[in-house]
């Protein structure tokens, strides 16, 4: 119980440091936010207000609107978060509502990551994180570590996609050096994803109490370890904790 009680102003905390980290950077949010944020920090009361917590999700869904071609998924999701803190704030039984809410949009997260997965026969296939190996630099160290494919033929790849982009492309095909163990690493990534995502989202969703409902901790934190571990994005792993 006492963890419980204790969870949700860490929680808060927690998320309130997130939005100044990583919410979009223009002026016209990045303002707002920061005061807020002084503002929580400064009265440590008002972070249990509904009202700091609305105006943040006001100002992080309209940041997400202007720039919702281009805007990272986790702000979308912190936009999300910030406005179910509001309402959870408001109700009746303001700790139990946000946990509920927190599991449910952890839940729901991963249920429509994994169905949109599930759906995309270019993801299935393995060709999707196949690219992904070859040619983001986040999955660079990672790929020349355990398939052996040279930094050389990385940078390479990465060469033939910038040569598609941009105003001055110069070719409308690029040409990508692989492997068999790229394609078997590729392949291994995109089923364990489907089935982690699939039982963080069964875990967090599925009624409570039951066997099943207990592991959702370990598999989020399974989740974690192993995506951060190949590809950092922090702001979504921090927002993830936060909610966890």
């Amino acid at each position: 119980v006492i963890a419980e009680e204790s969870a949700a102003p860490i929680a808060l905390t927690l998320t309130a440091v997130l939005a100044l980290l990583y919410s979009p950077s223009v002026w016209y949010v990045r303002t707002p936010v920061v005061i807020a944020g002084l503002v929580g920090f400064l009265w440590r009361r008002a972070l249990s207000r509904p009202l700091l917590w609305t105006a943040l999700a006001a100002v992080l869904a309209a940041g997400v609107f202007v720039q919702r071609f281009a805007i990272e998924e986790h702000q979308i999701l912190m936009a999300s978060w910030c406005g179910a803190i509001a309402l959870s704030l408001g109700a009746a039984d303001p700790g139990e509502t946000l946990r509920r809410n927190a599991r449910a949009m952890v839940g729901l997260t991963f249920a429509f990551a994994a169905a949109w997965k599930l759906a995309s026969p270019e993801y299935v296939s393995g060709a999707l994180l196949e690219r992904a190996l070859l040619t983001d630099d986040r999955f660079a160290g990672f790929t020349w570590l355990v398939t052996g494919l040279s930094r050389q033929a990385l940078e390479a790849n990465r060469a033939a996609i910038e040569g598609l982009q941009g105003a001055t492309a110069s070719s409308t095909l690029a040409w990508l050096t692989s492997s068999p163990e790229v394609s078997a690493l590729a392949r291994a990534m995109t089923w364990y994803t489907l089935a982690i995502e699939s039982w963080i989202a069964l875990a967090f969703l599925l009624p409570r109490p039951g066997w099943f409902h207990h592991t959702r901790d370990l598999a989020l934190v399974a989740f974690l370890f192993t995506t951060c571990s190949v590809a950092p994005v922090p702001g979504s792993a921090y927002l993830l904790i936060a909610m966890g």
